[in-house]
């Protein structure tokens, strides 16, 4: 590489990390949970709930969508059922609390509140008014009771010890791909510089941009608001690169930016901390 092209590159991260500050870690716990691994901890928090009485019902007090079983015969708590008629809140043994409203009226004794979140701190309204009112949290955060997060990986194949090594064939995912950089992106004022670094790093790389935010259309799912698999196809076959940038640099924030978009379609370039992220297949901003 000539002279030149080094300073460049220098002078390319140098700007770009005046623009991107490292976001600030956090501790995690030392043993860090899955959905797929969090069962038996489940269980032990419903029997340490119920004590000497069976919680039953569950409430969804808000209007976002919580996905549950329809059948709960298999469950540990197998008597359980969620209801979503927010006018029966006092006959409910639990409440799950989505946004920021509230039951008017009297707390019945004994009856639990849990918060569920997945927006980022910045954009959450509920915390405040909830701080001495909140029995648990469930969330993307490692520190909640019930742990949350967007998504989860899983190996292929299973270790069959600690020294066991299954090395991947060596594949460059580059070939056969003309276009350099795509980025979905349709908040176009978030809380976080991510437009004045995908504008910066525009000036030195070819970066696409779908969405309200850019001059590039890719079709949605119109109840998911997710991009559809063609869309994703689309991206996994043309780009080298996908930038995963969250709408707020939260610690341990990581959407489906990285699970659906990210690591369905391609390498991506990401501004999140590497908590819940693969190994060598990103490139993190904030290790440069």
């Amino acid at each position: 590489m000539s002279t030149s092209n080094q300073s460049s590159h220098l002078n390319l991260a140098s700007t770009l990390n005046e623009i991107y500050s490292p976001i600030t870690q956090t501790s995690a716990q030392k043993y860090s949970l899955r959905f797929s691994l969090e069962e038996s901890r489940l269980q032990r928090l419903y029997d340490s709930l119920s004590g000497n009485k069976t919680i039953k019902k569950f409430l969804n007090y808000g209007h976002r969508t919580i996905f549950t079983p329809m059948d709960f015969s298999n469950c540990h708590a197998s008597k359980c059922t969620v209801i979503n008629d927010m006018k029966r809140w006092r006959e409910a043994d639990a409440i799950i609390l989505t946004e920021d409203k509230l039951p008017d009226g009297k707390r019945p004794n004994g009856q639990l509140w849990f918060t569920l979140i997945h927006e980022s701190p910045v954009h959450i309204a509920i915390a405040g008014s909830l701080v001495n009112e909140v029995n648990f949290t469930i969330s993307f955060r490692l520190d909640s009771t019930i742990y949350s997060p967007y998504g989860s990986y899983q190996p292929f194949v299973k270790h069959d010890g600690p020294e066991t090594r299954y090395p991947l064939p060596s594949r460059n995912f580059a070939v056969g791909k003309s276009k350099k950089v795509a980025w979905f992106v349709s908040n176009c004022i978030p809380k976080s510089p991510r437009m004045q670094y995908a504008k910066e790093l525009a000036r030195h790389i070819s970066v696409d941009i779908y969405g309200q935010c850019g001059t590039l259309t890719c079709p949605k799912n119109v109840s998911t608001f997710l991009s559809t698999p063609e869309c994703l196809k689309k991206i996994r076959e043309n780009y080298k690169f996908y930038l995963s940038f969250e709408n707020s640099l939260c610690s341990e924030y990581i959407t489906e930016k990285l699970y659906r978009n990210a690591l369905k379609s391609l390498s991506y370039i990401g501004n999140d901390e590497n908590q819940g992220a693969l190994e060598r297949c990103f490139v993190l901003l904030c290790d440069f």
